[in-house]
């Protein structure tokens, strides 16, 4: 387009706005309420929100227990915080009794967006727990309890769900967002998921254990997701075998998903306790911003 018929255009533009009627936002004023003059140039110094998962035994409770100033939110079918306090495993660890309902999660989620407290992290074990409170609730509360009304709801069920997953997120963002940031920080177990490429064929790959439109919703608010595995080996034989060492992967591929958005290496050696592994993933966050 020429500049002269681009100018015109935009002129025309900019008459037909100032021409029209009061702004379509109730409550809004002709003035918007952001402005050029609202620009900002450097991000939000806001904690992040990080998603462990890995196979049982990994570490992904003492890793979660051992972050500075948490609090952990513990579902009814993760009772693993509470044995490795009573074997003195992990240290004193502030945490809720066994969350068994979407009722329950809401209380002590909002909570603690709203109140005052000096935590600096909250943990939720597990994430997974949380989003099948989250159906069960719509099932309850919307089809009289029963998964067959709610599975045939062409959609609406689901939709519902998904809601209250996007209020959860939200919550999420506001503790981050506080006046003295809090992060958040979620477990799951792992589970190969068939993917099919055109490129490569057909293959697995591990993700967290969670509902899909969970996961496509925590995996985009996620800042980190944390991959948490034995290292393999090989054997004599030339088979791979797990190793002993532990190891977070922070970028994924076609075997595993995992993200980050600080520049972090590929791969962070665990240590032999949840101290080592959080001290090593903050070195490695601080080395990335250093860098």
């Amino acid at each position: 387009m020429a500049t002269s018929q681009l100018e015109a255009s935009s002129t025309r533009g900019l008459k037909r706005t100032s021409q029209s009627s009061s702004p379509p936002i109730k409550g809004m004023q002709r003035k918007g309420r952001i402005s050029l003059s609202d620009t900002l140039t450097k991000g939000e110094s806001v904690k992040d929100i990080i998603w462990l998962y890995g196979q049982p035994g990994v570490g992904k409770t003492s890793f979660m227990a051992a972050m500075n100033g948490v609090f952990i939110i513990v579902t009814a079918k993760e009772p693993g915080l509470g044995k490795l306090i009573d074997q003195n495993r992990v240290g004193e660890t502030p945490h809720t009794p066994p969350v068994e309902t979407w009722e329950d999660f809401v209380s002590i989620i909002t909570e603690l967006v709203q109140e005052d407290h000096d935590y600096g992290m909250v943990g939720i074990d597990s994430i997974t727990d949380v989003a099948e409170l989250a159906r069960d609730y719509v099932v309850r509360t919307e089809y009289d309890g029963s998964q067959a009304k709610y599975s045939s709801s062409w959609g609406a069920g689901s939709s519902k769900y998904r809601g209250l997953l996007g209020w959860m997120i939200a919550q999420f963002f506001s503790l981050t967002r506080r006046n003295k940031s809090v992060g958040v920080v979620m477990t799951s177990g792992a589970e190969a998921q068939r993917r099919n490429d055109p490129q490569v064929g057909e293959y697995h790959q591990w993700q967290p254990q969670i509902e899909k439109s969970a996961f496509e919703l925590l995996s985009k608010a996620g800042d980190i997701i944390l991959f948490l595995r034995h290292d393999a080996k090989v054997d004599r034989d030339g088979k791979a075998v797990s190793g002993t060492s532990r190891v977070m992967y922070t970028e994924g591929d076609n075997t595993f998903v995992s993200k980050n958005r600080h520049g972090l290496p590929r791969q962070i050696m665990m240590g032999l306790s949840g101290e080592e592994a959080r001290t090593n993933l903050g070195e490695a966050i601080v080395a990335a911003k250093q860098s």
